[in-house]
């Protein structure tokens, strides 16, 4: 009888096994198909003259953040590794809602600060932000002018899928870092472009965090580093040993002999683990495996 548990990165191997779905998985497969709310709709033609308050003369809101040379030193990257695109979606390696401080990536090269949302840097200069209706004032905000802004699910907007396919060519190569995406969304992003001679690759080192380590204008957070503390018995209700010893009975009748958790509150759950890594989530930065 064994039991882990594990700080380190989540490999897309086991992404099968991550307990969990992916945080907002049902815009991630928005993102992939063509589905929009109304098809009977006249089609919104995304192009840069969507923005608001980007023309000669307009005042930039307060919160505007102006990431071009953030975005300059990721389209560096792609060309210095031979990539054609990069994703850069929300979440961390968990799949959190709230991601920590260093984790927000997507935050981070677009400006945009809300929790769902995915970007992508072409190495051609475009550069594109989808979320979903709740951010739509406050995204083109947030956004710089040089962003194409993706209202998910509006009649006409491409999905991420589609935007990859009509900009890019057979032979170019879309990198992604493999520990931020579902197993199911990145199968399903690589089958689709690959009808297109398109490949997704796993990028070997996060480019964007390549960008923000070297961007001394704009230091990337440490991780916290406080201690993991034990939760009472009194509070949790059951010891750990208990609640692994039903798990492993679950386990064993699905006929399985280990078990990968991956999303935090689980693995703070299971082992009655506490945390302070993530601002107001008391959580431990970690994986678990448990076996029979």
């Amino acid at each position: 009888m064994k039991a882990f548990i594990l700080a380190g990165t989540c490999m897309l191997l086991f992404a099968a096994a991550c307990s969990g779905q992916p945080q907002g998985v049902g815009k991630i497969d928005s993102l992939m198909s063509a589905s929009h709310w109304d098809a009977s709709a006249t089609p919104f033609i995304v192009t840069l003259d969507n923005r608001t308050n980007c023309g000669p003369g307009d005042t930039p809101p307060p919160n505007r953040v102006d990431t071009s040379d953030r975005v300059d030193g990721l389209i560096a990257e792609l060309n210095s590794n031979n990539y054609n695109a990069y994703i850069i979606p929300t979440g961390d390696e968990h799949q959190s809602e709230f991601p920590p401080e260093s984790d927000l990536r997507r935050r981070y090269i677009s400006g945009f600060s809300g929790s769902a949302g995915y970007a992508v840097v072409l190495s051609d200069g475009q550069r594109a932000l989808w979320t979903d209706g709740r951010y739509f004032l406050q995204a083109d905000d947030e956004l710089d002018c040089q962003w194409l802004f993706m209202k998910e699910l509006i009649t006409g907007v491409p999905t991420l899928l589609e935007f990859l396919k009509d900009n890019l060519s057979n032979g170019d190569v879309v990198a992604a870092d493999s520990s931020l995406l579902g197993y199911g969304t990145w199968t399903r992003l690589e089958k689709g472009l690959g009808e297109s001679g398109i490949s997704l690759v796993a990028s070997s080192t996060n480019l964007v965090d390549t960008v923000w380590e070297a961007d001394s204008d704009n230091p990337r957070p440490e991780y916290v580093k406080d201690s993991a503390y034990s939760y009472s018995i009194k509070y949790a209700g059951q010891s750990f040993e208990e609640k692994l010893t039903n798990v492993r009975a679950s386990m064993a009748s699905e006929g399985a002999q280990a078990m990968v958790i991956s999303t935090l509150d689980e693995s703070a759950w299971l082992y009655n683990v506490r945390g302070n890594d993530i601002t107001f989530n008391p959580v431990v930065r970690s994986y678990a495996i448990v076996q029979e």
